[in-house]
């Protein structure tokens, strides 16, 4: 069983992933906690220089930003934490490190899934908090946290979060997969599996009778307590996360130099 998982060599090796991370990764992870705050700064420059007050609107690009970081995170840093798997040199370098692979892959979780998106979250965190205090509710508003922990409620986050969650996986998969682009071919296999199944439900709808059997079918999910709704919801959710998961930890184990 110490061969499978072993607490302390899986203690040494995250502690090894973090101290990568951190030599690498540092200056990258804080320019992109702090491009809000750039972007403001950006936008009361322009202000002052086109001699116009500062109002809620002049931030609007600031609250974009926010957005634009959270949704970019779990889609480029999968690629850029652990796309060293998949080279010849460094990945086979990676592979001997003393580690079982049960304990690489929750490793390589826990930093993709936890570590990074927490400390990138909480980087964008000061900096709402931070442009909050100096220009002040009137002009800067309640802060981007504060709004969309007004606007999403936690049936809703739970869902926001497991999205997220599936699309770390998503990308994380893509960057063990492929060796070179792969963001971009990740992309371009999630469209093509787009494309394929509108092709195959257009197909099937063609079919005699098929319409009038899909009308019935919603009609008896509408009809179903929203309770078993979510049930089925949360399994499909889950199981895509497991499906996902799986097929990393697979790659990690099957991977060929």
């Amino acid at each position: 069983m110490n061969n499978v998982f072993s607490f302390n060599r899986f203690g040494n090796f995250f502690m090894y992933e973090l101290r990568h991370i951190a030599s690498r990764f540092t200056h990258d992870m804080l320019t992109m906690g702090i491009l809000p705050l750039m972007m403001a700064t950006f936008s009361v420059i322009l202000n002052l220089i086109q001699g116009e007050p500062l109002t809620h609107s002049a931030f609007d690009s600031t609250r974009t930003m926010f957005s634009v970081v959270l949704i970019l995170t779990p889609v480029i840093y999968p690629a850029r934490m652990f796309g060293r798997i998949t080279d010849k040199k460094a990945g086979a370098d990676w592979m001997l490190i003393p580690a079982s692979g049960l304990e690489k892959f929750i490793s390589v979780l826990l930093i993709n899934l936890i570590v990074v998106p927490g400390l990138l979250v909480l980087m964008l965190f000061v900096c709402d908090k931070l442009l909050w205090l100096i220009f002040g509710e009137m002009t800067y508003g309640a802060g981007f946290f504060t709004t969309m922990t007004d606007i999403v409620g936690p049936e809703l986050f739970l869902l926001v979060l497991s999205g997220f969650v599936n699309s770390s996986l998503t990308f994380l998969l893509g960057a063990v997969c492929f060796r070179k682009a792969k963001v971009a071919k990740t992309i371009l296999v999630l469209f093509a599996l787009s494309v394929l199944f509108s092709v195959a439900f257009a197909g099937i709808l063609s079919f005699d009778g098929v319409d009038l059997w899909i009308e019935g079918w919603i009609m008896d999910i509408e009809s179903l307590p929203i309770e078993s709704i979510n049930v089925w919801l949360n399994i499909s959710i889950f199981g895509s996360m497991i499906l996902l998961a799986g097929a990393i930890y697979y790659r990690l184990k099957t991977i060929k130099y």
